[in-house]
């Protein structure tokens, strides 16, 4: 099951400070390999790493990233899921219980 979105207000991050995040396959990613990419609606957002390898249901690595923002407001973190090598499409999407983020100066 997704988890279940969240009506919290987004948490406060300094602008520039590298914010933890995880990426944590739970279905739809069995029938192949898959390359996720992290996304954010900050264009000068960076991603350490950006992009993530599943195979067959299975992360290559831990799936820690961190992302840095250096827009101020509203920002949001996706992402592009994109078959490799023949894979079928994915069933599977990006959830996330906080997934915005409200970067302040800091």
């Amino acid at each position: 099951a997704a988890p279940a979105p969240t009506t919290a207000a987004p948490k406060a991050v300094p602008r520039g400070a590298a914010v933890p995040g995880r990426i944590i396959v739970a279905c739809g990613f069995d029938q192949g390999s898959y390359t996720v990419t992290l996304n954010s609606t900050d264009p000068l957002a960076t991603f350490a790493p950006k992009s993530f390898l599943v195979n067959f249901g299975r992360i290559v690595g831990s799936g820690a990233f961190a992302v840095t923002f250096s827009t101020v407001g509203v920002q949001s973190v996706s992402t592009t899921i994109t078959s490799n090598m023949g894979s079928p499409a994915v069933r599977g999407h990006f959830t996330s219980p906080a997934n915005e983020f409200n970067v302040v100066n800091p």
